[in-house]
């Protein structure tokens, strides 16, 4: 059913401010190119700012779009199980149907179209992809039945992790991976942010980095903590929103996340 994390769309006061402070300190363009891993199909993870106004977003601050294989089939199977009663919409980019989970959170099922266009690529030493998509959940357990019922997600205790190939490393022993959790409401791990949502970026050389952001003015958010799968630290953008910097703990810079790796996570919170 679902193969990947198709995009990640927040709400912004100033959506071209944002963009270009992302694209300036972070390298960060409007999409992360990725390869399929089971078809090798060249596809992408869409990142986007848009005005709070914007009609895509429900209640939340924040919408998931997800990759999906057959979006007519799996409609039709949420259809029968009363979750959802829209219809698909067709555009060049492909496929679409938007549906809500049970805590209001918009999803966005996206089958894209074949012959995706290719993409500017990321500015290597700076953001090198998704690392993660995290949210805050009422009921953190319910939501995640929720999701593998309907979506097949693969969700563990701890979450799940999505596998994909780097464009810039094709040739990587290990598949690079994106996180997918949701945490529980009273988590302070969103903290000093205020939102309910955090995204984490993989990162290659997260010292020298954090040392150029310094440089700039940006300062991280505490201590960057190291574990036996990568390092990590933290940032908040100009509008609030925390995010989590990733580099990733092996010379193939592509160390896939299992449910270890989640296990420590989930201590960490």
């Amino acid at each position: 059913m679902t193969t990947g994390i198709g995009g990640i769309f927040f709400k912004s006061r100033d959506p071209q401010n944002l963009k270009s402070w992302y694209a300036k300190h972070l390298g960060i363009s409007d999409v992360f190119p990725v390869i399929d891993i089971k078809d090798k199909r060249n596809v992408s993870t869409i990142w986007s700012p848009l005005a709070e106004s914007d009609e895509i977003f429900g209640k939340k601050e924040f919408a998931i779009s997800y990759r999906v294989e057959n979006l007519e089939a799996l409609a039709a199977d949420l259809k029968t199980g009363g979750a959802h009663s829209g219809h698909v919409d067709e555009r060049p980019e492909g496929k679409f149907l938007h549906v809500f989970d049970p805590e209001a959170n918009k999803v966005i099922l996206w089958e894209p179209a074949s012959g995706q266009p290719s993409h500017q690529p990321l500015v290597r030493e700076r953001v090198t992809g998704l690392g993660g998509v995290f949210f805050k959940a009422e009921d953190v357990a319910n939501l995640k039945q929720w999701y593998t019922k309907n979506l097949g997600l693969n969700v563990t205790e701890w979450g799940c992790s999505f596998e994909w190939i780097d464009p810039a490393n094709p040739d990587a022993k290990d598949p690079a991976t994106t996180a997918w959790s949701p945490f529980a409401s009273s988590s302070n791990y969103f903290e000093p942010s205020k939102k309910q949502f955090m995204f984490n970026y993989r990162v290659r050389d997260l010292h020298a980095l954090l040392k150029g952001l310094e440089a700039s003015g940006i300062q991280g958010v505490g201590e960057v903590q190291e574990f036996s799968y990568g390092k990590f630290g933290w940032l908040v953008d100009p509008e609030g929103n925390k995010m989590e910097l990733w580099e990733p703990w092996t010379e193939a810079f592509d160390a896939p996340l299992n449910s270890g790796t989640l296990l420590i996570l989930a201590a960490r919170l």
